[in-house]
């Protein structure tokens, strides 16, 4: 009798682990899910914002996203001076391609690759804030401030065009 309750009892304890297990392991897939898909949020969200903090472009995309947090698809600033010049272009062309050049004679750089000549632009750009309403006096200070240039220029050549279509050019000869 002894023995049979024995196994009575190894059987039930048996049936209690098994169960007991089973819910566990519905309970680990469940967290489990609920993990990854917080991660997943949590990858999506820090993606989203990498693209709103960036300060140099690794690829093409990233340019696209730079210039449309600046609300630009082109800036192109042509200075010339009595034996040097200064220029620098980005422009989205209609295909969506990004295309940046840097032709800067007062410091005896040139840069053809588009996403070099982007980066070293962008830094530039960034901060300037020109608008279709900013006077072209304003601008041309802005310009030369935030490039560094010198102001005893003898030709002043500024264009952008914003995300909307619309663009503004500034020019002023001494």
């Amino acid at each position: 009798m002894k023995y049979m309750q024995q196994i009575i009892l190894f059987g039930i304890a048996s049936l209690l682990l098994v169960a007991c297990t089973g819910d566990q392991t519905e309970d680990k897939n469940a967290i489990d899910d609920n993990t990854q898909q917080t991660e997943n949020n949590h990858l999506s969200q820090q993606n989203q914002s990498d693209h709103e903090m960036l300060e140099e472009a690794i690829n093409e995309e990233d340019m696209r996203v730079m210039l449309e947090q600046l609300g630009l698809t082109k800036i192109e600033v042509e200075i010339d001076y009595a034996d040097r010049e200064f220029e620098v272009e980005i422009k989205q062309k209609e295909d969506g391609t990004i295309k940046a050049e840097v032709d800067d004679e007062l410091n005896g750089l040139e840069i053809e690759q588009t996403l070099k000549a982007f980066n070293y632009i962008f830094p530039f750009i960034k901060d300037l804030d020109i608008e279709q309403a900013t006077p072209k006096e304003e601008a041309i200070e802005k310009i030369v401030d935030h490039f560094g240039v010198p102001e005893d220029y003898i030709e002043f050549e500024a264009e952008f065009t914003f995300s909307d279509g619309t663009s503004i050019e500034y020019e002023d000869k001494r």
